[in-house]
């Protein structure tokens, strides 16, 4: 049977007692995962703690009475309640992290399979949904005239990429790389040449 509140009083420190309190079912509720992390870590290092210290008056009780569990004597058995509490608070923190990574699982995957979805209300086709193009603009442009704002020829194509590129300073970009590249390589030719 667990262990409530008042059964571990007596037996835990304040700090022991406030992770006991906190991995209770009203408090847990308000962790997140980085907190519920960060108290599995602090009732691990107790755990851990409670019983390498219960081992060791194990073994000096048995030394000392000759007895082959050594579990006899008063320190022993509040050794061991400390670490059957932790155990248990480690668990709850535990389950409850299980739960919100669960969860977290979960609407990562709803959200990924949204993303390639339409909206709601927003089917092609369907009465309300907005076209791609406006309706003055021409489908394709006419044979041997102008390209029209809608037009998809090669040559519009490559006018409109070549606009990007010049609005995006990738030539500025690309000077200073390239300039820096020719500094870089006639320091190293220096260096060579003053070697031989």
């Amino acid at each position: 049977m667990a262990y409530n509140r008042n059964q571990v009083a007596g037996l835990l420190s304040a700090t022991e007692m406030e992770l006991f309190v906190a991995s209770l079912a009203g408090p847990i509720v308000e962790l997140d995962a980085a907190a519920l992390r960060s108290q599995i870590r602090r009732t691990r290092t107790l755990r851990d703690k409670s019983q390498d210290l219960l081992q060791r008056q194990r073994l000096a009780t048995r030394d000392r009475t000759g007895t082959k569990s050594g579990q006899s004597g008063v320190a022993n058995e509040r050794t061991a309640q400390k670490v059957k509490a932790f155990a248990e608070t480690l668990q709850r923190f535990e389950n409850r992290l299980g739960l919100l990574e669960a969860r977290e699982a979960r609407e990562a995957a709803r959200a990924h399979s949204l993303r390639g979805q339409p909206r709601a209300g927003r089917v092609p086709g369907a009465a309300g949904h907005r076209p791609l193009r406006s309706p003055k603009a021409p489908a394709i442009a006419p044979q041997g005239g102008p390209a029209g704002p809608g037009a998809t020829s090669e040559g519009a194509r490559s006018a409109r990429h070549a606009k990007q590129f010049e609005a995006s300073r990738s030539k500025a970009i690309q000077g200073h790389l390239s300039s820096r590249g020719r500094t870089s390589q006639a320091r190293r030719d220096q260096r060579g040449g003053g070697k031989g």
